[in-house]
């Protein structure tokens, strides 16, 4: 067995493996982008649907989603972070899924994929049912902050 071995010669695999290694294409990186820019690239994005049982029950609720854009422009994952009912995130993840953007890339024109996190609310106004979403904007509206400047500290009182 080890006379074999002794006499097999490992060069040719090895520039074979090496010259497949440069031909390979990496993985497209992954970005984080805001959902401005995410559903400023959208094709087709409809909008979830209410739950039947949901409106019925007069359930309003908040669905919190990461979603990660594939570089064809097609959702391959919805991750759920937090939901307020089952329904709601069952509604979200289905419609999400279907949902198609214009491809991202990179200013070298290099496709990459792209991931955010939405903010879906469902609310009855009226009685009406009204899905929308938005950022998971993170501080509330109106925030004290201290901000150091030349000179003494300031308190800023910031608005968004």
């Amino acid at each position: 067995m080890i006379s074999i071995l002794k006499r097999f010669s490992w060069r040719p695999l090895v520039l074979a493996l090496v010259a497949a290694s440069a031909f390979a294409q990496p993985a497209p990186m992954i970005v984080r982008i805001g959902s401005g820019v995410l559903l400023g690239n959208a094709i087709e994005a409809p909008m979830p649907e209410y739950p039947q049982q949901s409106l019925r029950t007069g359930r309003e609720g908040t669905v919190i989603a990461t979603i990660l854009v594939e570089t064809d422009g097609s959702v391959s994952t919805v991750d759920v972070l937090e939901a307020s009912h089952a329904l709601m995130e069952s509604s979200v993840k289905a419609q999400v899924k279907q949902w198609r953007f214009k491809p991202f890339t990179t200013s070298r024109s290099e496709p990459i994929r792209a991931t955010s996190r939405l903010v879906f609310n469902f609310t009855i106004r009226n009685g009406k049912p009204i899905v929308d979403y938005g950022a998971d904007r993170g501080p509330p509206k109106t925030f004290t902050s201290r901000v150091s400047a030349p000179g003494p500290h300031r308190l800023l009182r910031h608005r968004s």
